[in-house]
């Protein structure tokens, strides 16, 4: 009796933690949509955003740092549109 008691318990805890750790899983994942939803989904679109409120700001040397990651990483329009920008620059 004492052994399957044992067991039935020892099944009980490994499902416990199973499930703990299925639902820190979900936790973690609806963590990264929020990001995703404060950013947007497209980073370097928020980059260009971000750079036109610098230099609109006056901060033409942190415009000038965003504008050179989104000529590196961007799409080709947003390549071509950065490019515009650090030219005013």
């Amino acid at each position: 009796m004492k052994n399957s008691t044992l067991l039935i318990i020892s099944f009980a805890s490994y499902f416990l933690l199973i499930f703990l750790l299925t639902l820190r899983h979900f936790k973690e994942k609806r963590h990264q949509k929020s990001f995703k939803s404060i950013s947007g989904e497209d980073v370097i679109a928020t980059q260009m955003d971000l750079a036109r409120a610098y230099l609109e700001a006056g901060k033409k040397q942190l415009a000038r740092t965003l504008l050179k990651t989104v000529r590196k990483q961007g799409s080709f329009i947003q390549k071509q549109e950065a490019k515009k920008l650090l030219a005013t620059l």
